[in-house]
């Protein structure tokens, strides 16, 4: 099943708030501000920073599994000036639907943060692989990583690729 993303503005872009915030990588009086909690939402767990690096998304034959952290805020940062995209689907049951997920292309220059329990699928590159910081709050036996097999797969629509 083929998706055509919302490309996000940049900070604070209300069309993701469902889903966590978009935000600016560009420093504030010396600092970025990494959002790892929401108003009204406690946050669990250790904090951690791993770096990763997101695959192209066109390598990645589609989507057919997602996750979700339902206690903690997980957050993205690229490492470079690449856009990123990444596939949600709100808390609660895992998505039955293909119309129950969204995909969203963060632009360059941004990072997102999930909202705990938010669904998504490993973030990818949009115009190749990037290196991407990610910090969550990890609970030591494990708890809070949750996986969902799909009932189909997802892709992009190829216009993005090639824009």
């Amino acid at each position: 099943m083929t998706i055509s993303p919302v490309t996000l503005r940049g900070d604070r872009d209300d069309r993701f708030a469902p889903f966590g915030t978009c935000f600016s990588l560009v420093p504030t009086a010396g600092r970025i501000g990494i959002p790892l909690q929401f108003e009204g939402e406690k946050a669990v767990g250790d904090s951690t920073l791993t770096i990763i690096v997101a695959p192209f998304a066109r390598s990645m034959g589609g989507i057919s599994r997602i996750e979700r952290h339902p206690f903690s805020v997980q957050a993205f940062l690229p490492l470079g000036a690449q856009p990123m995209v990444t596939f949600v689907a709100p808390p609660g049951e895992p998505p039955h639907h293909v119309e129950q997920v969204a995909a969203f292309v963060v632009p360059a220059g941004h990072g997102i943060a999930y909202r705990a329990g938010t669904w998504h699928s490993g973030l990818m590159g949009l115009e190749g692989d990037v290196n991407v910081a990610t910090f969550v709050r990890r609970i030591g036996d494990g708890s809070d990583t949750e996986f969902a097999d799909l009932p189909f797969k997802l892709n992009l629509t190829e216009r993005f690729y090639d824009r």
